[in-house]
C-alpha cells in the first residue's frame, strides 16, 4: 500500500502503548478477598478506583476467564444466589481466543475488532505473558490521537503539494481579502527576517506571479481551505474521488477530519470518542483510502501525466 511517512508512523504505534495494566486473581480466593487484593494492587498502581476495570482469574496457573465485578457494595443485591464468601470462580466470565491481541498489533488495525465484540475487553499478549487489557475507550488516549493526527498530517501534506504545484491557479479560488491579509503578513514577517539577517528586504507583490502565489499558499493556507479549494479544481475528482464525495457520508467525513485535525493540533480532546466503533472504523478506512488516492496521484511523473494543468505551476 502506498502512503506517506506519516501513515507509516501511524502504523508503528501499537496496542502495547495504550493497554491498561491488569491484575490476576486466583480462582480459589473468595470474592471478598479477591476483590480486596485487587483494590490494594490498584492503589499501588495509581488506580484510585477499580470502576470499569477487569481482572483475570487463574486456576492452577491457567487463565480461565476474567471478572469486571469491581463494586461489592451492591453485589449481594445484584447476585442474590452468590455470597461474597463464595470462590471468585463463581463470577468468572469465560474468555475466547478472539479476545487476545499481540502487543505489536498496530492501533489502526484494532478499531474494526470492536465492531463485532461489543463491550468485551481484549487482552494484550507479549510472548506468553498477558501484559494488559484494552477497551474501546482506551483508543482515545494520546497514542491513538497521534495515529489519527499522523494520518491527517499526511493528507494535509499531499493537499499542500497539489495546491503549491498549481499555486497561480489555486490562489484565484481564495477570497481576495484573505489573500491580501496573507500578503501583508508575509511582507511583515519577511521584513523582520531581513532586519535580523541584515539583508535587503524586497516586498512581495502580486506581479511576482509564481513567487507571490507559491509563498502565500505554502505559508498560510489552512487545512480547511485546502479541502475547499481542491474540491473546486476541475478534473481532480477523477483521481481523488473521495475528496469530491458529495453524499452525506462524504461531507460528514470531511467535517470530522477538519474538526479532529484542529482539536488535536491545539491540544484539545479530539472528540473522536463521540464516534461508535463502527463509525470510527468506517471513518479511518475513508482517511486511509483518501491518503492513498492522493499519494498515488502525486507519484513522480504520474502527477503531470494525470493533470497537466496543475503540474505546469
Amino acid at each position: 500500500m502506498s502512503g506517506s511517512v506519516y501513515t507509516m508512523m501511524a502504523r508503528q504505534i501499537t496496542v502495547a502503548e495504550i493497554c491498561t495494566p491488569i491484575y490476576t486473581i486466583e480462582s480459589s480466593n473468595s470474592i471478598w478477598d479477591g476483590v480486596a487484593e485487587w483494590e490494594a494492587w490498584g492503589r499501588q498502581n495509581d488506580f484510585l478506583v477499580l470502576w470499569n476495570q477487569v481482572a483475570l482469574i487463574r486456576n492452577k496457573g491457567k487463565i480461565i476467564g476474567y471478572t469486571n465485578e469491581t463494586d461489592l457494595s451492591l453485589f449481594e443485591e445484584d447476585h442474590p444466589n452468590i455470597s461474597l464468601n463464595d470462590k471468585i470462580s463463581r463470577i468468572n466470565i469465560p474468555v475466547s481466543v478472539n479476545q487476545f491481541l499481540s502487543a505489536d498489533t498496530p492501533l489502526l488495525e484494532i478499531v474494526k475488532l470492536f465492531k463485532g465484540e461489543g463491550d468485551k475487553p481484549f487482552f494484550v499478549l507479549k510472548g506468553n505473558e498477558i501484559i494488559g487489557w484494552l477497551s474501546f475507550s482506551d483508543l482515545f488516549k494520546l497514542p491513538f490521537q497521534l495515529c489519527i493526527f499522523a494520518l491527517l498530517t499526511g493528507i494535509e501534506g499531499h493537499m499542500l503539494e497539489i495546491c503549491a504545484r498549481n499555486s497561480t491557479h489555486i490562489i484565484k479560488k481564495i477570497k481576495p481579502e484573505i489573500v491580501d491579509s496573507w500578503r501583508k503578513k508575509f511582507n511583515k514577517e519577511e521584513k523582520q527576517r531581513a532586519q535580523q539577517g541584515n539583508w535587503e528586504f524586497k516586498e512581495l507583490k502580486k506581479e511576482d506571479g509564481l513567487s507571490y502565489s507559491g509563498n502565500l499558499i505554502r505559508n498560510y493556507i489552512s487545512f480547511s481551505q485546502k479541502v475547499e479549494v481542491l474540491k473546486k479544481v476541475e478534473g481532480l475528482e477523477k483521481y481523488i474521488p473521495l475528496l469530491a464525495q458529495k453524499d452525506r457520508n462524504g461531507k460528514e467525513f470531511i467535517e470530522t477530519a477538519i474538526s479532529l485535525r484542529n482539536k488535536i493540533a491545539h491540544g484539545r480532546n479530539s472528540g473522536a470518542e463521540l464516534l461508535n466503533p463502527e463509525e470510527l472504523s468506517i471513518f479511518l478506512d475513508w482517511l486511509s483510502q483518501l491518503e492513498e488516492q492522493m499519494a498515488n496521484f502525486l507519484k513522480p511523473f504520474g502527477f503531470f501525466k494525470h493533470y497537466k494543468g496543475i503540474g505546469e505551476a
